[in-house]
């Protein structure tokens, strides 16, 4: 689904060229119509943080069938008998005898999307209910709903009742504050790093695991004990977080990485890259002028 930056020198040509200030005279476009096209061959190819890096914001042709998490998904609501589901809202209804048998979570309606690069939402604890079992995470489509996030694999959570994170494992580690009652937890998926990080209250805690690689995963939030309920913000108001920023920071960085790699000249495969999706794309006049670059013609 996507491929770290730095696998390919491939990538890192393309995008020397492509960003040079000479590229829109040698293809034959402006500018705009260059990072269109460009950034669409990114995605197309399965790379995210290049298509991040080239524009701003992805165009919104190139993307038009990404869906964002907007509530949490009530069919996938396996434990229907301990949890209560009202859009945004959950709250724990069980019996909560603290074993992990009366653990549940849900899972966001979408995945997060590839598209965006860096991924941010953020989970209001009204009620801590009787013990505070709370967690915080993200989890793959398989993840069994029946254990709190991280307890399983491809499952990831930060717990309020011990401030442990926990990934894969029902043993987790020393990582930030308890949180209870008012806390707001925010959860961020970098994908141009493969971390996940977490704040609290608006104030960052740091990155909680390293080197996540499930090719999807879901905004994921787990409960255990009576009465405890959660809110989430899948961006339909304002974070605590300034999420513009951690992108543009996110941004700076590859660039950065960009910048400190020394590379060969422009290599072949890059070229027969761009003019494999100008002729998808149906800009023929654009592909033969690239063409005759590759070939020495132009």
């Amino acid at each position: 689904r996507t491929r770290p930056f730095g696998t390919s020198i491939e990538t890192v040509e393309l995008l020397k060229y492509i960003t040079n200030d000479s590229c829109t005279s040698r293809l034959g476009v402006n500018a705009d119509e260059r990072d269109c096209i460009v950034t669409s061959a990114f995605l197309r190819h399965g790379w995210v943080v290049c298509a991040m890096v080239n524009s701003e914001t992805v165009p919104a042709t190139s993307v038009s069938s990404v869906s964002l998490p907007t509530t949490w998904n009530v069919n996938d609501n396996v434990k229907g008998d301990l949890l209560e589901l009202s859009d945004c809202r959950v709250r724990y209804k069980g019996p909560g005898t603290r074993r992990d048998s009366d653990a549940a979570a849900v899972r966001a309606d979408m995945p997060v999307p590839v598209e965006v690069g860096v991924y941010y939402f953020e989970v209001e604890v009204t009620n801590q209910g009787r013990s505070g079992y709370i967690g915080v995470g993200l989890c793959s489509a398989s993840v069994n709903l029946g254990r709190l996030p991280g307890w399983e694999r491809e499952s990831y959570g930060y717990h309020g009742d011990d401030g442990q994170s926990f990934q894969g494992s029902g043993k987790g580690s020393a990582f930030g504050p308890k949180y209870g009652t008012g806390a707001v937890v925010g959860c961020c998926y970098d994908m141009t790093t493969a971390t996940i990080s977490y704040y609290l209250n608006g104030k960052p805690l740091g990155v909680a695991f390293h080197n996540v690689c499930e090719p999807e995963l879901y905004p994921t939030v787990g409960l255990n004990t009576p009465d405890e309920e959660v809110v989430a913000n899948f961006g339909q108001k304002p974070f605590k977080v300034d999420v513009s920023t951690l992108r543009a920071a996110a941004r700076a960085r590859v660039q950065q990485s960009i910048r400190s790699t020394l590379v060969p000249d422009l290599h072949r495969t890059a070229l027969r890259l761009i003019i494999e999706h100008l002729l998808h794309s149906s800009y023929p006049e654009t592909a033969r002028a690239v063409e005759r670059e590759l070939t020495g013609q132009g």
